[in-house]
């Protein structure tokens, strides 16, 4: 075989490989990604009075950056987020009376609820489950 040949199927699997490796990370990232969150630390807001404590409360978060859809799994309840952008640096949506917001190079994370009169703001920590999607 001559060195051109060779050289030639040579390039031909190396942009094979490289093209493999492409588009294996896109796929990955195209799975729901699973968070497993603790919030520690409530602030609530009613009219003029302001209160702030700890506390030790679980939430799941599971987002897709492919499909641009996010979920909070809180108190045995699943809530689908709207509005929801998913950028290198955060994660962020929000329905009706519920707001989140995570910092993708942190993982922290805030929850804030809104009641008529009232608001409550959770903040936390989050780190990446290996466990599948609720």
């Amino acid at each position: 075989m001559d060195h051109r040949r060779l050289l030639s199927k040579a390039a031909g699997a190396l942009s094979a490989l490289a093209a493999a490796h492409l588009l294996l990370p896109s796929a990955l990232a195209a799975a729901p990604k699973r968070l497993d969150c603790s919030l520690t630390n409530l602030e609530t807001t009613v009219g003029p009075k302001y209160e702030a404590e700890a506390e030790n409360r679980p939430i799941t978060v599971v987002f897709d950056e492919e499909a641009k859809t996010l979920a909070v799994y809180q108190d045995g309840n699943r809530r689908v987020l709207d509005h929801v952008t998913i950028t290198q640096i955060s994660i962020n949506g929000y329905i009706d009376e519920i707001s989140l917001g995570i910092d993708m190079s942190s993982w922290s994370i805030v929850l804030q609820t809104y009641k008529p009169n009232s608001m409550s703001a959770e903040f936390g920590a989050c780190s990446q489950s290996a466990k599948p999607p609720p």
